[in-house]
């Protein structure tokens, strides 16, 4: 107990009111025994207490129940959109109206086509958008590696229909599993990843499973982030510009670099799982997809409206 309120008194210390906070405790003066008899001196540290509690749990709960509301708003709007549209059938069609048009624009453009859109044409955006406002940024980083990811091996497979990819004389296969990991290691593992994207366990134990093992092939830093240059791994200083551009976080919307171009640090060693295909990222791909367009996407919309209004 001696040493507890020994440390509490090294603590006051160091304030800069401390002089004041011990003479409220030991003095026996009139004066402060009457502000004593209203405001004792344990309590001088409960409007501290106060607003850490505030700040850390109030604040934090407040901006759950506002995103909650925003979702179920925008998820109701979209919902009553669809079943006028439904209802109103060629009607609609037949008579077609600038008021009409440009009502029926906005709805459209919180629609997940124009997600899909936006992240197949340019995403720049919508990435900067994530990163900086919502915070969220690995998630499209993670959409748009597996978008050019899949995009590559559909080209090879329509250029070489006749290939053997059990065979693999080209090692594309093995190339693609390389890639593949490295997109795996910086967005989905939970240990290797700085920010790691939310989906589902039964779907990251899948990817756990199928790129687990391989992990402890790969040659490469611990983790990336810029916090690498700091660590030692296998007797070797990893600095952040042993980090590819392909994987910079802030360097990817303005390099517009695809993960294809990345020079992987996977040797060539590692073993290929039988189940790896072209749809190794389908289901945690859905599964972000889904929480942008219930999320960040009405938000990003929302916030393109409001500047282009402003700007105007």
């Amino acid at each position: 107990m001696t040493s507890i309120t020994g440390g509490f008194r090294s603590l006051a210390v160091l304030s800069p009111r401390s002089p004041m906070w011990f003479a409220a405790l030991y003095s026996s003066t009139d004066i402060w025994a009457v502000i004593n008899k209203y405001w004792v001196p344990a309590l001088w540290f409960a409007p501290g207490i106060m607003a850490m509690e505030a700040v850390t749990i109030f604040f934090p709960c407040y901006e759950l129940v506002v995103s909650r509301g925003q979702r179920d708003r925008f998820l109701g709007e979209l919902q009553a959109w669809n079943e006028k549209k439904k209802n109103s059938g060629q009607e609609s069609d037949s008579a077609p109206s600038r008021t009409t048009s440009e009502a029926s624009r906005v709805p459209e453009g919180y629609s997940r086509g124009a997600l899909e859109r936006c992240l197949e044409e340019n995403s720049s955006a919508l990435l900067r958008f994530a990163a900086a406002k919502e915070f969220s940024g690995e998630n499209i980083l993670f959409l748009n590696y597996v978008r050019d990811w899949k995009s590559a091996w559909e080209k090879i497979g329509e250029s070489s229909p006749e290939y053997d990819w059990n065979r693999d004389p080209q090692y594309h296969r093995l190339h693609f599993f390389k890639i593949a990991l490295e997109i795996y290691v910086f967005c989905v593992d939970m240990n290797l990843a700085e920010f790691p994207i939310n989906i589902e366990s039964r779907i990251y134990s899948d990817l756990l499973e199928m790129f687990g093992e391989a992990c402890a092939y790969r040659n490469l830093p611990e983790s990336y982030n810029t916090m690498a240059m700091h660590r030692t791994k296998l007797s070797t200083m990893i600095t952040v510009e042993e980090d590819t551009q392909a994987l910079c976080f802030d360097a990817y919307p303005h390099e517009e670099q695809s993960i294809m171009q990345l020079e992987s640090r996977v040797p060539n060693s590692v073993v290929v799982p039988t189940n790896f295909t072209a749809d190794a990222f389908d289901e945690a791909e859905k599964s972000i997809k889904n929480l942008v367009f219930t999320n960040t996407w009405p938000k990003f919309i929302d916030f393109s409206s409001n500047v282009s209004i402003d700007s105007k």
